[in-house]
C-alpha cells in the first residue's frame, strides 16, 4: 500500500491533540499533576504549544505550585509581554506564594500601568487587605471611590478595612494591659 503524503503527519497531530483533550480532562477532575503531564506530551505540536505552555502555568496554580506556575507565567510574558490577564495572573500567583514584597511591588507597577482598570486596582487593593497593609490598602481604596465610585468591591473593603483596624486596637489594648 502507498502511503498518503502527509497522512503521518496528521496522525502525528491527533495524538497531540489527544494528550491535550486527556490533559483537560484531568483538569475538570482536579488532578493538575496527571494534567500536566499530558500537556508537556501536547507541547510536541507547535500548534498547541503556547496553549499548553499557559495550561501547565495555570494547573501549577491549580495545585499551589507557586514557583512552577511563575517560571510558566514568566516565559509567556516573554512571549506577549503586553498582556495584563497574564500579568494579573503572575501577581496573583506571587502573593499567594506569599511573596508579600515582590506581590506589592508587581501591583504597583501593574497600577501605574494600568492606572485606569478596576480590576487591577481591585486585585491590588485584596493583596494589601491580604496582607494587612491597612494604609496602602486605604490609599488605594480612596483612588478607587474616586476612579471607580460605582464598583461593587467598595463596601467589602471598607468593612475589612474596619477589621482589620478593630484587631489591631484589640491587639493593642491587650499589650497595654500588660
Amino acid at each position: 500500500m502507498i502511503p498518503i503524503p502527509g497522512e503521518n503527519s496528521v496522525k502525528i497531530e491527533n495524538i497531540y491533540t489527544e494528550y491535550y483533550n486527556i490533559a483537560e480532562a484531568y483538569v475538570n477532575l482536579a488532578k493538575y499533576e496527571q494534567a500536566v503531564k499530558y500537556y508537556k506530551l501536547a507541547m510536541g505540536s507547535k500548534k498547541l504549544y503556547w496553549t499548553c505552555m499557559y495550561k501547565c502555568g495555570r494547573a501549577y496554580a491549580l495545585n499551589e505550585n507557586w514557583d512552577m506556575a511563575v517560571s510558566y507565567y514568566e516565559k509567556l510574558l516573554k512571549r506577549d509581554p503586553d498582556n495584563l490577564d497574564l500579568k494579573l495572573s503572575l501577581c496573583y500567583i506571587t502573593a499567594m506564594n506569599s511573596d508579600v514584597k515582590q506581590a506589592s511591588h508587581l501591583y504597583e507597577k501593574l497600577y501605574q500601568e494600568y492606572p485606569d482598570n478596576d480590576a487591577v486596582l481591585v486585585n491590588y487593593i485584596n493583596v494589601e487587605l491580604y496582607f494587612e497593609n491597612v494604609q496602602r490598602a486605604e490609599e488605594l481604596l480612596k483612588a478607587l471611590k474616586e476612579k471607580f465610585s460605582d464598583n461593587a468591591n467598595i463596601k467589602t473593603f471598607e468593612s475589612k478595612i474596619q477589621q482589620i483596624n478593630e484587631k489591631n486596637d484589640t491587639e493593642l489594648q491587650a499589650e497595654d494591659s500588660t
